[in-house]
């Protein structure tokens, strides 16, 4: 069975499908680095959408998916944060 090793974004963007605040540098996500995007949130807010796209996988024709793994950093400087949810986008469908 072949698999990739980890992969990163090669685009990152804020979306406003929901939230109410935008991420700032949202293209720092696409290295392993000390960039990094960031949001300020006030309490009971919620952010808007950090979207990684353009993984430039090379999935044969005909191939079977077993599974995916998503790895992601985050830091904080509040006493909580939730991350409400994580989805995957399939061919421009959030799913998940």
């Amino acid at each position: 069975m072949a698999t990739t090793g980890a992969t990163l974004a090669g685009t990152g963007a804020n979306d406003a499908g929901a939230g109410s605040s935008a991420w700032s540098n949202p293209g720092n996500i696409t290295a392993d680095d000390s960039s990094y995007a960031s949001v300020s949130v006030t309490f009971g807010a919620e952010s808007q959408w950090l979207k990684a796209t353009n993984f430039g996988f090379s999935i044969p024709s005909g191939a079977t998916i077993n599974g995916v793994t998503v790895r992601y950093e985050c830091s904080t400087t509040a006493m909580s944060v939730y991350e409400n949810s994580l989805r995957l986008i399939k061919a421009g469908t959030i799913s998940g």
